[in-house]
């Protein structure tokens, strides 16, 4: 395998996990790593070449051992300079809430070397969350969605906005990608921001029935809509 493909296979790594990341970092859930398979045991590979330590890096991080990838992506950053190995071990540090000041100076020189680069925008947008800086996170989350349209980007703004006490502007941008899409993840999400999050069973129920008038029904809806109209009837003649 290549250098530039194990490189882009690295990049892509780094934001997949990304999205996921902002939505579950508040609240500090990590991988359960307890199998009783193979990927349980250490990895024994003769370790010699770069590609080689690629491999050996993401093997670590697909089975929970965050430590451990961050090692290697810290060796390979040290040994190469390569600025793929290093938004990965910022990427790395953030999930493992590790040396956190050194990735933050490191995002800032980034920053400054580009301001319109959408990978560290997005680390330094993780970052902020992390610190509760919402005002500096809607800052970066601004500028993510004036400079790209790419779903996943446009996703990772919205959740910027909703841990930022911004609702709107997340259901905005969640409406645009449903609007271009249908997608049903994005549809549950809307309509748990609006009545899991802000009340509004309302607005849920109608949103998801106009879904279930546009692409149909199935469980994971009908079991949402079934969940908010019981919210809803339960909160009758309540003041």
């Amino acid at each position: 395998m290549s250098r530039n493909r194990l490189v882009t296979i690295v990049l892509s790594f780094i934001f997949v996990v990304t999205l996921f990341f902002i939505s579950t970092r508040i609240a500090h859930k990590f991988l359960d790593i307890g199998q009783e398979d193979m990927f349980s045991r250490p990895m024994n590979l003769d370790i010699t070449t770069e590609d080689d330590k690629i491999m050996q890096g993401l093997w670590y991080e697909e089975n929970g051992d965050l430590a451990n990838s961050y090692k290697v992506f810290s060796e390979l950053y040290k040994n190469t300079k390569a600025k793929a190995y290093q938004l990965k071990k910022i990427h790395l540090s953030l999930m493992l809430n590790k040396d956190l000041n050194v990735s933050a100076s490191e995002l800032n020189t980034l920053y400054a070397q580009n301001p319109n680069d959408k990978e560290v925008l997005k680390l330094i947008l993780t970052l902020h969350l992390m610190q509760n800086k919402f005002d500096l996170a809607n800052n970066e989350a601004e500028k993510l969605t004036q400079i790209s349209n790419e779903y996943t980007d446009l996703e990772v703004a919205s959740d910027a906005f909703l841990y930022s006490n911004e609702p709107n502007k997340a259901i905005e941008i969640l409406k645009k990608i449903y609007d271009e899409t249908g997608r049903e993840d994005v549809a549950l999400r809307i309509a748990i921001i609006l009545s899991d999050m802000y009340g509004e069973h309302e607005q849920a129920i109608e949103f998801l029935k106009s879904y279930v008038q546009k692409y149909g029904s199935n469980q994971a809806i009908e079991k949402k809509l079934y969940e908010i109209e019981n919210l809803k009837n339960g909160t009758k003649g309540k003041i």
